[in-house]
């Protein structure tokens, strides 16, 4: 593990190096044990500084998920430190021959993929939008590391792009990129998007995972909004980047 978050509520992580652990985190038990958290799955996560005279400054940094904890406040839960991503060795999301998650139908929580789904957009999913992402993106399955934690990840890569003409949007981001670049359209009070003019094109938003970052292996992928009318393309936003994120209760409990 190349990141680590100070705590539960840290907002923000930082990268696995001498300056960060002696600013952020404390020794625990000794001077060269620290305790910190995994940005991903929000586990428990040992730091341990070793002097090694052929590194750089002269010591080895080693970060990793505790196993067993005699601390009540530390918990560890397995199943979600197991289904980790940044333990990966491996580039996660991209297409593989063997299923990595077992989809039903039957056992999604519908209510808590729509809210997943409006997460990493910024715009409200719909039911009728979720199924199309299900049906179009159905090879989600076949895309490496996908599990009933980050599924919803998966299956925008795999969905590649959906039509934003008269969705609604939620994030003041793509508001205002809508409204100060686009030409064909605005979004209004009830934040719908709707035609500008009378010029008929549509508006879409496409999904594209981004290369892994060897600092801190954490999947990621980069969303675009861009307008067509006939042969005519143009992007209205390219800098939307959203990391992929362990989402809780998205498959019900048999």
């Amino acid at each position: 593990m190349k990141i680590f978050l100070t705590s539960l509520q840290d907002k923000h992580w930082h990268y696995l190096n001498l300056h960060n652990v002696q600013q952020y985190l404390a020794p625990t038990y000794s001077s060269s044990r620290y305790i910190a958290f995994c940005p991903y799955c929000k586990n428990p996560i040992t730091v341990l500084v070793k002097s090694n005279p052929n590194a750089r400054q002269g010591i080895s940094l080693y970060a990793k998920h505790l196993t067993l904890t005699s601390n009540y406040s530390l918990e560890v839960n397995e199943d979600t430190k197991k289904h980790c991503l940044l333990r990966a060795n491996n580039v996660s999301f991209v297409p593989c021959l063997a299923k990595t998650f077992n989809y039903n139908d039957f056992l999604i929580n519908k209510y808590n993929l729509q809210r997943t789904l409006s997460f990493y957009t910024g715009i409200y999913f719909s039911k009728k939008l979720m199924s199309y992402c299900l049906t179009k993106g159905k090879d989600f399955i076949f895309l490496r590391h996908t599990d009933k934690y980050n599924f919803p990840f998966a299956l925008l890569i795999a969905t590649k792009e959906i039509c934003l003409n008269n969705r609604k949007v939620a994030s003041p981001n793509i508001i205002d990129a809508i409204k100060t670049k686009s030409l064909y359209f605005d979004v209004f009070e009830d934040k719908q998007i709707s035609y500008r003019s009378n010029y008929k094109a549509t508006l879409w938003m496409i999904f594209k995972l981004l290369p892994q970052d060897k600092k801190n292996n954490w999947p990621k992928m980069q969303i675009t909004l861009e307008e067509k009318r006939y042969r005519d393309a143009h992007v209205i936003y390219s800098s939307f980047t959203t990391y992929c994120k362990l989402s809780r209760n998205l498959v019900q409990q048999i």
